[in-house]
């Protein structure tokens, strides 16, 4: 990783052991006799990963199987030197690039954008990794409220929920105020979401601020 051509070379890697991955895992759940039950679903983006897997409490032996095909995955199906670091878990959520998953107890969970500056802004009035360019860099001036509307396009496919979806854009105004973006940058990126996604909710944003 590091390379010019290391993120092609990964996401072509990967698919190549993933595909090896998924015939086994359909040879696997042909064995799981009168039932079509998905025990596991996983995204990647390049050498990014993050599954779920899913049982059946009234049925222990979907348990078992998802036990199994977590254990493929980690340790059966990548190279010997592609190792899988496992994120922590706080509070039953973990970070997977820029979204934070929660586990919210049964099949629930919330899904927010995760802006990784918030946190560390808002208690320290300290970034903790420059991502977005500042507003007095050399740029047309459309670009401002591109950056900044590029986001939320993030933010709208990446939140579960309305209520979350107005928290990510909360947090996403507070950082980009530090970033020397100003309200009318905001407030016509959300104007033009408002239009292209015909969400009232964008509308409601814009009228708060």
């Amino acid at each position: 990783m590091g390379s010019p051509g290391s993120p092609a070379y990964a996401i072509y890697i990967c698919m190549y052991y993933e595909h090896i991955f998924h015939t086994r895992i359909q040879t696997l759940q042909q064995h799981i006799s009168g039932n079509n039950i998905q025990l596991y679903e996983g995204f990647r983006y390049i050498d990014d990963l993050f599954a779920l897997f899913a049982y059946n409490k009234t049925q222990p032996i979907t348990l078992e199987f998802a036990k199994l095909i977590r254990l493929i995955l980690s340790k059966y199906t990548y190279h010997p030197n592609m190792l899988l670091k496992p994120e922590t878990i706080i509070n039953n959520s973990f970070c997977f690039l820029e979204t934070k998953i929660t586990y919210n107890g049964s099949t629930s969970f919330d899904v927010i954008h995760h802006d990784k500056n918030f946190n560390s802004l808002y208690k320290n009035n300290k970034i903790t990794k420059v991502k977005t360019i500042h507003a007095t860099s050399f740029a047309p001036r459309s670009q401002k409220t591109n950056i900044i509307l590029n986001t939320l396009h993030r933010i709208n496919h990446n939140c579960s929920s309305d209520y979350l979806i107005l928290k990510a854009t909360l947090q996403h105004f507070f950082v980009t105020k530090y970033f020397g973006y100003k309200r009318k940058h905001f407030k016509q990126a959300l104007n033009t979401i408002a239009i292209s996604t015909n969400n009232n909710l964008w509308h409601t944003i814009n009228m708060l601020l």
